[in-house]
This record gives C-alpha cells, sequence and structure tokens, in this order.
C-alpha cells in the first residue's frame, strides 16, 4: 500500500476504502479491525 493511498483515506478523497486495505491498515498498525473503526 502506498502512502498517496493513507493519505487520500485519510483525507477523506476515498470515502470508502475497500475492506481489503482497511484490514491491512488494521495489521500494520496491530490493532483490530473494531478498534480501527471505532
Amino acid at each position: 500500500m502506498t502512502l498517496h493511498t493513507i493519505t487520500k483515506i485519510e483525507s477523506g478523497a476515498t470515502p470508502d476504502p475497500r475492506i481489503e486495505t482497511v484490514k491491512k491498515i488494521a495489521e500494520a498498525l496491530s490493532v483490530s479491525l473494531d478498534e480501527l473503526t471505532k
């Protein structure tokens, strides 16, 4: 995953990221998917 992708998600430019992308972010941060999406 690129920094550009993460930046777009954080800024809201990608309002609905794919679940696979969100799972990768949660894994990289060592948090559960539930914790990340609260």
